[in-house]
């Protein structure tokens, strides 16, 4: 038995779920609100009996017990595992040598810093040094709360006070350096002073970042005179990067969850003040335009995105910045266009919500917060879409009733709107464009470049032939398909989203272990398309690459695909796209059909308890399943007959291996 096998069978999911919030009986099953989105109505179930859970919601997650601590833990795949490993007292197999050295070395880092924050914390709160600094909090509005909450701290104006502090625990002064606490002396100050270090904050209000699960792995540190840098952040380390943190995030993900959206600001008092009234789903980009990894740290969270940046030239800067990043992570499906016989063209769709909000001249989102929270609360309900936005930013900075104006304003606006991939948006955005300028909408639709047009070609070739799914499993099958071309993912989205189906997802794949390598393929080909988006060449698909990067959990299961995929007999024609497609849309079906029949039970569930409400919410859930279902199952019709037609019947060209 495997280490996964042996965590699933002694977790019990309702035990589980229950540590996070209370379950009510339904039946055989039991119910929630759900805890990824918001709701009146329970839509969350647990099953007992197949010890998974599902959303029939709004958000329609599912899984086992590794998805669910997964999502409500914010984990990887492998960190998921050995936190229910650990719960279950069960040992894992021994990893390498490097890498538990290097586990270890951030624990300490971690003790490091968390006795650092302490130490800053009880000098605000009872020193008389501290006593500046708490009336500046309170000329700030920062309430005793908010202060406990956010921990915040101060640091004497001393050069060695925290690291005497931390050596009198036993703390290496090495360590102390490594953790970002200290600077390293010149030697000239070596032969003069003594001593190799000294403290990196003095005489600042200390605010500590924290990452997603709590822990503090950085500081930030306020000037309160005029000395500079008026803010000074902690070094590079090996649990800190600006760029790859967000202030506050562990005290706002449940906020952004329950509300499915997230604000995103500049400052650390934005994030405490917009805490204090009320908006618990605020975080900061810490000064800095928002970065690729903080953007994808929020996907996983939410879509909806508000960016309310201070309003003054760079805050504009940051905000167009943070724009390019998330719309660059977010435009990730691409979908076909019917256009006419033996005609398709190729749309890129944005898979988020983004918009600004625009603050008042000369004000950052802590001013407008104190100045009340009915204002704060109109500028996020008034934000404005992307498009929008810059609309009102290049029309703010041209001289519309000049022809320069004009054809400068179309040159920007026009490749923006080209961008949508929802024809009727694009329309609106051409009127609103054409009545901006005062040019006739015939003009800027000439102006537009015609979209490059390809014709249908099947992609030939390849290592890989078909093979039947009773010999290895469709999810396998499919797998080994994507690992030969990882391509083929736009190709099976495209085909799904034609037959009025969402672009294959995680969820259908009933194995953990098949789901999280899909889900580490998907990631490595948005990558490689955003690297040839950025002006390189696409980074060309790199097999060996992708084993070392994946999580050593997957491992033994990533062998055992290069395995099959190294036993394989190549027989007659080569036909893995057609074959893709037919997996992707049995995965799906299947999919579709284990849902159907847990909708089933749970409407048996509600009759024996007359809930008419739980019903009525099935019965539009079970409709909108039952007409996927037969448009599946006609596209998988549809396919098998035009690859016999081609003269190959589905079965054929197999590979002639075992699972």
């Amino acid at each position: 038995m495997s280490a996964i096998d042996e965590v699933r069978e002694r977790t019990d999911i309702v035990e589980l779920v229950s540590a996070y919030f209370p379950l009510q009986k339904a039946g055989r099953n039991f119910k929630a609100l759900c805890p990824f989105h918001k709701e009146k109505t329970p839509s969350f179930i647990v099953f007992p009996d197949s010890q998974r859970w599902h959303c029939f919601g709004a958000c329609a997650a599912g899984g086992d017990i590794f998805t669910f601590v997964m999502k409500m833990e914010n984990l990887e795949f492998g960190e998921a595992l050995r936190f229910l490993a650990r719960r279950a007292g069960i040992s894992l197999a021994p990893r390498r040598e490097e890498e538990v050295e290097e586990e270890k070395r951030k624990h300490l880092l971690l003790r490091i810093n968390a006795a650092a924050a302490q130490y800053f914390h009880h000098l605000l709160r009872e020193s008389p040094e501290g006593g500046l600094v708490r009336e500046y909090l309170a000329g700030r509005e920062i309430e005793p709360t908010s202060i406990e909450a956010f921990q915040l701290g101060y640091a004497l104006d001393e050069w060695e006070a925290l690291k005497r502090y931390l050596a009198e625990r036993g703390y290496e002064e090495t360590d102390i350096f490594a953790a970002g606490l200290t600077v390293e002396r010149v030697r000239e100050d070596l032969e003069r002073k003594g001593g190799g270090y000294y403290d990196r904050f003095r005489g600042r209000l200390i605010f500590p970042i924290r990452d997603i699960r709590g822990e503090v792995i950085g500081f930030g540190a306020r000037s309160l005179d005029d000395s500079q840098p008026k803010y000074l952040n902690s070094p590079e380390t090996p649990l800190f990067s600006k760029g790859r943190v967000l202030y506050g995030i562990d005290l706002a993900k449940r906020a952004i969850r329950e509300k499915d959206q997230v604000i995103i600001v500049e400052g650390y008092t934005d994030v405490i003040t917009a805490h204090q009234r009320g908006f618990r789903n605020v975080v900061a980009s810490m000064g800095t335009a928002l970065t690729e990894n903080q953007v994808r740290e929020l996907k996983r969270l939410t879509k909806r995105f508000v960016l309310a940046l201070d309003a003054d030239k760079a805050g504009d800067a940051a905000t167009r910045r943070g724009l390019e990043v998330a719309t660059e992570i977010f435009r990730d499906s691409v979908v076909p266009v019917p256009l006419g016989r033996n005609l398709i063209g190729y749309e890129t769709r944005l898979d988020a919500d983004i918009r600004i909000a625009i603050l008042p001249e000369g004000r950052d989102p802590d001013d407008v917060l104190r100045e009340g929270a009915g204002l704060w609360a109109e500028l996020v309900e008034g934000a404005l879409p992307v498009v929008d936005y810059y609309f009102s930013l290049i029309s703010s900075r041209l001289d519309l009733s000049s022809a320069k104006g004009k054809s400068a304003a179309a040159k920007e606006l026009l490749p923006i709107i080209e961008e949508l991939g929802d024809e009727v948006e694009k329309s609106h955005y051409l009127q609103k464009l054409a009545r901006l300028i005062k040019v006739d909408e015939k003009r800027l639709l000439l102006e537009t470049e015609p979209k490059r047009f390809v014709e249908p070609q099947e992609k030939r070739g390849g290592l890989i032939s078909g093979f039947p799914g009773f010999l290895l499993g469709v999810e396998k099958r499919l797998l080994l398909l994507f690992l030969e071309e990882p391509r083929r993912m736009k190709r099976v989205d495209e085909e799904l989203e034609e037959f009025g189906s969402e672009p294959l997802a995680p969820q259908d794949f009933e194995d953990i272990e098949n789901r999280e390598i899909f889900s580490a393929l998907r990631g490595r080909l948005s990558e490689r398309i955003l690297a040839g988006q950025e002006g390189g060449m696409e980074e060309p698909w790199d097999l060996e690459r992708f084993r070392a990067d994946l999580d050593a959990m997957l491992q033994e299961r990533f062998a055992h695909l290069l395995d099959l995929r190294s036993r394989m007999s190549v027989l007659a024609e080569r036909g893995g796209d057609w074959e893709a497609d037919l997996c992707a849309l049995r995965l799906r079906e299947d999919r579709l059909q284990r849902e159907m029949e847990t909708l089933h039970f749970l409407e048996r569930d509600a009759e024996e308890e007359k809930d008419r409400e739980t019903l009525m919410q099935l019965a539009r859930v079970t409709s909108e399943r039952k007409d996927e279902v037969g448009r599946v199952k006609k596209a998988r019709y549809e396919k098998s007959l035009m690859r016999r037609s081609r003269g190959k019947r589905p079965w054929e060209g197999s590979w002639l291996v075992e699972a």
